[in-house]
């Protein structure tokens, strides 16, 4: 027979769990994040699949503290009540390349073990490689611990090829990262390969729970102007970087130039992570002759993403690894049309002429987009089918971040029935 007073108080014991815990993030700053962080904007410009469920904890009631990696620039300057008042934030620079990474390593734990001292955790929520120590140290103090990881194609495609004692002694991180036990690790599904590296290395399917997660999008009413609308710019938005490749996306608008469309300009925005690549791409912008046609516009809050998503004459993605990012979904959902290389990044997701525009190189992709300047009848139609394949394929934000939610908040009610 079932007690009703131990259902009851079961019950309580459930709902008090999922109205308050308290979790210590441990995360490096992501671009985004940083611009709220030192001040530059207020509200945080990338990096939704971390901001959004950070967001909702908070706003669920629970209690969130963070032990976060800077380096020695932004820690100079960072506002320790970014996140609100009630969330305490630990400064703790971090410096993943190099002979610094020791120090790093042996900073950054003794750092989380202090905060652990000091305070009662439900759970250590890692982030990156970085999250992989907060994991480590709380397990040593019996803390349960989850992790989420962003993208992983470099150490997918090494784990193939490399002795196992080699990849641990280049990528402990990242090695510890699949291989301790946790309750749970969400790894982002954008073509990187993260089941690859669980097959690879989770010590048995007990482990924990794997996620490997789609990011997710706004669908908002389509405000998407008509063909004759639409302004003669390309646009080309993501952290400027050498995997992102923006370079071929100036040799595209060069080689769109020389077959008669000098009107077209291009828009670079997103946060320059590389310099040294930043001022290599300007240089080629210079030296092509594009002063006047290729733009950087620093970085776009959401109203403006949006803007330029639906008045742009089409979207370019040539990224080195996968194009399955959030660029890719955020055109896709706004009905424009995506420009990207056909490496086998967007099956599934895009077809060639149906949904977008899929192209072997930047020499193509400047015959196509000469072909829509030319047919603008055409936009509306890729535009439909592509904001059909991101219904498709890709969950709303909110159904995304209750899922995360969901898996932290279950994965400590699997620890009380224990």
């Amino acid at each position: 027979m079932i007690d009703l007073r131990t259902l009851l108080k079961s019950s309580d014991t459930i709902e008090e769990t999922r109205r308050r815990m308290r979790i210590l993030y441990v995360t490096p700053l992501w671009e985004g994040l940083g611009d709220l962080a030192i001040g530059i904007s207020s509200s945080a410009r990338g990096m939704p699949a971390f901001c959004r469920p950070l967001q909702q904890l908070q706003a669920k009631g629970h209690t969130i503290d963070v032990v976060l990696g800077v380096d020695k620039i932004q820690q100079a300057k960072l506002q320790t009540d970014f996140l609100g008042n009630a969330t305490k934030i630990f400064p703790l620079v971090w410096e993943p390349r190099g002979i610094a990474r020791v120090t790093s390593l042996v900073r950054g734990a003794r750092q989380i073990t202090r905060v652990l001292r000091n305070g009662s955790y439900d759970l250590v929520y890692g982030h990156g490689a970085m999250g992989a120590i907060g994991c480590w140290v709380a397990r040593r103090h019996g803390i349960p611990t989850g992790l989420r990881i962003y993208g992983v194609h470099k150490y997918a495609k090494e784990i193939e090829t490399l002795p196992r004692w080699k990849f641990v002694c280049r990528y402990p991180l990242q090695y510890y990262s699949f291989r301790g036990r946790k309750k749970f690790l969400i790894v982002t599904d954008d073509g990187s390969r993260g089941d690859v590296m669980r097959d690879a290395l989770a010590p048995d399917e007990d482990a924990y729970v794997f996620r490997l997660w789609r990011n997710g999008t706004e669908f908002n009413p389509a405000t998407t102007p008509s063909p004759h609308k639409r302004e003669p710019w390309l646009f080309c938005p993501g952290r400027i970087a050498p995997k992102k490749q923006q370079r071929l996306c100036v040799e595209l608008l060069h080689r769109l130039h020389a077959i008669g469309h000098t009107n077209i300009r291009l828009v670079l925005a997103g946060h320059v992570t590389d310099k040294t690549y930043f001022t290599g791409l300007m240089q080629q912008v210079r030296e092509l002759g594009l002063e006047a046609s290729c733009e950087y516009v620093g970085t776009f809050d959401r109203q403006q993403m949006d803007h330029a998503l639906s008045h742009c004459l089409a979207v370019l993605s040539f990224q080195r690894v996968s194009n399955l990012s959030n660029i890719c979904i955020e055109t896709l959902a706004a009905g424009a049309v995506l420009v990207a290389p056909d490496d086998g990044s967007l099956n599934g997701v895009i077809e060639d002429d149906v949904s977008g525009i899929l192209v072997r190189d930047s020499a193509e992709g400047a015959v196509r987009i000469a072909k829509l300047i030319e047919h603008p009848d055409q936009l509306n139609r890729l535009g439909a089918k592509a904001s059909q394949s991101a219904r498709r394929n890709f969950p709303s934000w909110d159904e995304r971040v209750q899922d995360e939610l969901m898996l932290i908040e279950n994965s400590l009610l699997r620890r009380q029935a224990a």
